[in-house]
């Protein structure tokens, strides 16, 4: 039987990771190579790496360090970040990265997605929906960090990134970002409504209850998080950690019983 996927998210400055709340108040976690050294430790079956600064700052992949990252993990990795050229998704898929991530390019055209898909195949290819709220309280896709805002519904968005090629969705729902209050399971299951392929819901996880919920109530593939794996106690103190599995699969029972 397969595990339900629980996939760490981890976004890279330099040469270390932090954590955003809101995609602001980046706090430092450590240095990026130990922190992975740990989760492979600790039994992680697949990371998603986001190099943030990148598309907002307009540099592109650092190659360098995606093989850094890729000659330490013993795991998938979908890696996202200042993509936007087909030679440098070939680069990035030949240092050793399972999936590329795509947001930014898709501000003027979804060409890009299509040319990428064509190249690698659709399961290479993840779409990113990030979602804001207006002061009306109101889903917008946005992108930049969360700096530009895109034209059509969260959903609307997720239909015209799969019809162009991507092969899974990383929604995102920036106002839940490290607030570890729950994800946003009315916008999960939106998407997954709209599309017929694999959604990952990242955004507010707290508990392992909530992984399950998003999975199992919002109807997602797999459920990501940021804060859950590197953040220990009401303080906030630093603590890369896994779940134990037995957790995991207790809490998937749980949200069985009740779905």
């Amino acid at each position: 039987m397969l595990r339900d996927r629980v996939i760490p998210c981890l976004l890279l400055r330099g040469s270390g990771f932090v954590k955003t709340r809101r995609f602001k108040k980046a706090r430092y976690i450590g240095d990026a190579i130990n922190a992975l050294r740990i989760f492979n430790d600790k039994g992680a079956d697949e990371l998603i790496v986001v190099d943030i600064d990148a598309s907002s700052a307009g540099y592109a992949p650092r190659m360098d360090m995606i093989r850094q990252l890729t000659d330490e993990l013993f795991m998938p990795l979908t890696y996202g970040g200042g993509i936007s050229t087909l030679e440098q998704v070939d680069e990035i898929i030949k240092a050793g990265v399972e999936k590329v991530a795509i947001n930014t390019r898709n501000a003027s055209s979804f060409d890009f997605v299509e040319s990428a898909s064509e190249r690698l195949g659709a399961q290479s290819v993840v779409g990113v929906v990030d979602v804001a709220k207006d002061l009306l309280g109101r889903p917008r896709v946005v992108c930049r960090s969360g700096a530009q805002r895109l034209e059509g519904t969260p959903s609307e968005h997720a239909r015209r990134l799969v019809d162009a090629g991507a092969g899974e969705l990383l929604v995102q729902a920036v106002y839940k970002d490290g607030t570890r209050s729950g994800y946003d399971l009315a916008l999960v299951r939106e998407v997954v409504s709209a599309v017929g392929v694999p959604v990952v819901a990242l955004g507010g996880a707290h508990t392992v209850d909530d992984l399950a919920k998003v999975i199992v109530h919002g109807g997602a593939a797999a459920a990501a998080a940021g804060s859950m794996f590197v953040f220990h106690g009401d303080l906030d103190g630093v603590l890369i950690n896994m779940p134990s599995e037995e957790a995991v699969t207790q809490a998937f029972q749980k949200a069985r019983t009740t779905a």
